[in-house]
């Protein structure tokens, strides 16, 4: 769980491996300059950046409702 949380300059706020049965639930957070909140991934186990399949809020692996995201940190 991602609650109360300050995120400046970064590519996404967090990542889960959705083929390893990861989830995320973001309670609140304030970000400034951060392109995604939360992006799902194909993980692999030969060390190769995983695949990005999804992005944005989803019951199954990216659990927040877009209203709990702010940038007046």
């Amino acid at each position: 769980m991602i609650k109360n949380v300050i995120a400046k300059n970064g590519k996404f706020l967090v990542g889960t491996n959705e083929n390893y049965g990861d989830t995320v639930e973001i309670k609140s957070a304030c970000l400034k300059n951060v392109k995604k909140i939360c992006s799902a991934f194909d993980a692999n186990d030969n060390g190769a950046e995983p695949t990005e399949i999804s992005t944005g809020p989803d019951p199954a692996v990216c659990q927040y409702d877009p209203s709990v995201i702010t940038s007046n940190c």
